[in-house]
């Protein structure tokens, strides 16, 4: 299972690749998150390694942004602008999306032909490829999501979203329903080891001779 990458928010997004590219890079360079409150100069993730500098710049686009879309447009120009202010290296460009050849062509077009800082652009494949390597650091962001849709549902018990404490409700409602099926039989039912144990146990005692 996969991020749904139509059905997120700019916010969710952002901490989605913050995530990967910290993952990805921490190790063996410096990597800074810039909080976004009173512009962020654009720059939205700053890499540092080998004295290289890469300026990443989110942008939640599902849908892309084909020429018809002058404001998103506009709005990744402004902030490679910005970014060119940094002087980096390279200027990286990451979207939710696959991109058509005249999206991609818009984006390598902004440099203008210049050697520095070199463009590139991380779409939706290069995301689902990087976080199926990572697989822990998809799921917890899946769950996250699993668990929201829980609470929008009131399915939180079924979830497990409160722990051991859900745990413990539930099977308590399923050995009472196991308790129902018949009037002087039960089955006590147990998980060892990936394993389903059931033992047959009888509801009164059971008199010898």
């Amino acid at each position: 299972m996969a991020i749904d990458w139509d059905h997120l928010t700019q916010p969710r997004f952002d901490r989605i690749v913050e995530a990967l590219v910290h993952r990805l890079y921490a190790v063996d360079a410096e990597v800074e998150v810039m909080n976004g409150r009173g512009g962020d100069g654009g720059i939205d993730i700053k890499v540092t390694v080998d004295g290289r500098v890469w300026i990443y710049q989110l942008k939640y686009f599902p849908d892309g942004f084909p020429g018809s879309y002058q404001g998103r447009r506009a709005g990744i120009k402004r902030s490679f602008r910005k970014a060119l202010e940094h002087d980096p290296d390279d200027w990286v460009l990451v979207v939710p999306c696959a991109l058509t050849p005249s999206e991609r062509a818009f984006v390598k077009d902004l440099g203008g032909g210049a050697e520095r800082p070199h463009i590139r652009v991380l779409d939706r494949a290069w995301l689902d490829g990087k976080l199926a390597l990572h697989a822990d650091l998809e799921s917890s962001f899946i769950r996250d999501d699993l668990r929201e849709a829980a609470r929008d549902y009131r399915a939180e018990r079924a979830f497990l979203a409160g722990g051991t404490d859900d745990i413990g409700q539930r099977v308590g409602a399923l050995g009472r329903r196991i308790d129902r099926l018949d009037l002087h039989w039960s089955i006590d039912v147990a998980y060892r080891n990936g394993a389903v144990v059931k033992t047959l146990r009888p509801k009164h005692p059971v008199r010898s001779g």
